[in-house]
């Protein structure tokens, strides 16, 4: 390396310790750095899993499109395949939702928790 080079590093060097040392003497001088935005606590705050009610389970059969859309997992592509479903093959049971594409055994069991067949 040339001597340029050297006193240019040596230059970088000298001005980052004169700038951490002025940082450090103004957060000593004042009361410190302060907030700048303050969320208050709220305590704790805990997730609950609400579980329905066995006797408002929803009838696959007989729910409407809004009705299957607003169960978990259910995007509205899923409620529309289930309804052509029933239509062609009414639903037996709850396990028959594993024959509608996008339902897989996971979501069939969250969703067991929601529905009935009648």
């Amino acid at each position: 390396m040339t001597r340029k080079t050297y006193e240019t590093v040596f230059l970088a060097c000298l001005i980052s310790i004169i700038c951490a040392l002025a940082l450090y003497r103004y957060n000593n001088r004042t009361s410190g750095f302060s907030e700048y935005l303050s969320i208050p606590m709220t305590g704790n705050v805990n997730c609950v899993e609400l579980n329905a009610p066995p006797d408002s389970l929803l009838n696959i059969n007989s729910a409407s499109f809004a009705e299957l859309d607003s169960l978990p997992g259910i995007s509205s592509n899923i409620a529309a395949s289930i309804i052509i479903y029933r239509k062609k093959h009414r639903f037996k049971n709850t396990a028959e939702l594993a024959f509608i594409n996008g339902i897989g055994e996971k979501k069939l069991a969250t969703l067991l928790d929601y529905i009935k067949c009648k």
